[in-house]
């Protein structure tokens, strides 16, 4: 089963923000944009990742604001339909309590550990999965098929960018009017990202620094060790 040539693990939930009313439609279009990001992948097998419904997870308990930015806002028509359409048909990976990123990444990682003769990558498009050193398939439309090799220090410089920007979509703060050019400017020409970040935060909220450090750290490090056993789809074309 798995003397392959390549794995894409894809993430399902950006599947589920395209307004399109006529649901068959919306449900042609899914399985025609997945055949598409294996073929040009040239994948021979798969694995999907959704979040399930109501999902709860360790950010939203250990910080309330968490994503609250989403809570009212409308979701796109045919948001439930498709969820429960990716749901029953395609066998995803769903866990309660886990967000689809962490458990992206921690196949990905456990993947490698495990084939390390086969290729893996993430089709995705969400910038924190760049916080991670892995082959990325882009799904964003305007990129679509761009394959990115996020080096080691390219991952490191891209979470420690967000400890001190933010991350609007998930409402995340970071650093109270420090922006991208405060950012770069601290992590230039930095040695070890980890301490320049530590001592931004110091400076900025003194000796509730720890507090502030610890609740952007823990909303934005995605978790690559979760315990996984391995069960892929076989890429199948008519």
């Amino acid at each position: 089963m798995f003397n392959m040539k390549t794995v894409c693990l894809i993430d399902g939930d950006n599947f589920l923000y395209w307004n399109i009313e006529d649901l068959d439609e919306y449900k042609d279009k899914i399985d025609n944009h997945i055949s598409k990001i294996l073929l040009e992948s040239n994948s021979t097998h798969y694995r999907i990742f959704v979040e399930p419904f109501n999902n709860t997870t360790h950010r939203k308990l250990f910080v309330s604001n968490y994503k609250a930015n989403r809570s009212n806002k409308e979701k796109p028509v045919n948001y439930k339909e498709i969820k429960e359409y990716l749901l029953e048909c395609y066998n995803p990976v769903s866990i309660q309590g886990l967000e689809s990123d962490d458990l992206l990444i921690s196949w990905y990682f456990e993947f490698k550990r495990e084939f390390p003769f086969s290729e893996v990558m993430i089709a995705g498009m969400d910038k924190d999965l760049k916080t991670f050193p892995i082959k990325m398939f882009d799904t964003y439309y305007r990129r679509f098929g761009e394959v990115h090799d996020v080096s080691e220090d390219e991952a490191d410089y891209n979470f420690h960018y967000q400890m001190i920007v933010g991350d609007s979509t998930d409402n995340i703060k970071g650093m109270k009017g420090k922006g991208k050019k405060h950012a770069e400017t601290v992590l230039k020409h930095s040695k070890n990202r980890f301490i320049a970040v530590c001592r931004e935060y110091k400076k900025m909220y003194n000796s509730k620094w720890q507090k502030k450090f610890l609740s952007e750290y823990v909303q934005l490090k995605l978790i690559d060790n979760i315990r996984v056993k391995i069960e892929l789809d076989v890429a199948e074309f008519e």
